[in-house]
């Protein structure tokens, strides 16, 4: 029985530790990643902006629909393989250099994802940077992110994604 209940002890230790220290991280966070794809601007900018299309490339997508406008801006519910849903409003778009989107409706995270399409000086190559601008707002959750699954690794995946829809092999830099 005491073992039990010294067990039951530490488990609580635990979670009130990593709720503790999720406390004392930051709220907001700043990442960027990017990728040079051996393809012109043009190309890249209609698979990043061709929306609803992205479960033909990212593999952790199910469907993508498109909402009602908000504030005047595209909205897409993004559905994933694991059940989970979320919004997502371009907030800007300047073809076929930059794109902004900004998660909605979310009470677990929030954030904006800024895309920065640059050509090479030949016009042969183009490289993707994104921004991710984030926010964790259960305490518990930042110390994950953080500690555990990493602010880029989301960043990364889509990244990659985008490569392979090209064909290409490519790592994400910082």
């Amino acid at each position: 029985m005491r073992w039990i209940a010294l067990i039951f002890a530490l488990l609580v230790a635990i979670v009130v530790g990593v709720f503790l220290a999720g406390a004392m991280l930051p709220l907001k966070h700043s990442v960027s990643r990017s990728l040079t794809l051996h393809q012109k601007p043009e190309a890249v900018w209609q698979a990043v902006t061709d929306h609803q299309h992205d479960p033909q490339w990212r593999s952790d997508v199910a469907n993508v629909t498109r909402l009602d406008d908000r504030n005047g801006h595209p909205l897409w519910e993004e559905k994933y393989k694991n059940g989970d849903a979320m919004r997502i409003e371009t907030t800007a778009s300047e073809p076929p250099r930059r794109l902004v989107r900004k998660i909605v409706d979310q009470t677990m995270f929030g954030g904006v994802w800024t895309y920065e399409v640059t050509p090479s000086a030949d016009g042969n190559s183009t490289t993707v940077r994104i921004t991710e601008d984030g926010e964790v707002y259960n305490p518990a959750f930042r110390f994950i992110a953080r500690f555990v699954m990493g602010h880029a690794t989301t960043l990364e995946k889509y990244l990659k994604s985008l490569a392979e829809k090209f064909g290409e092999t490519a790592t994400p830099q910082p």
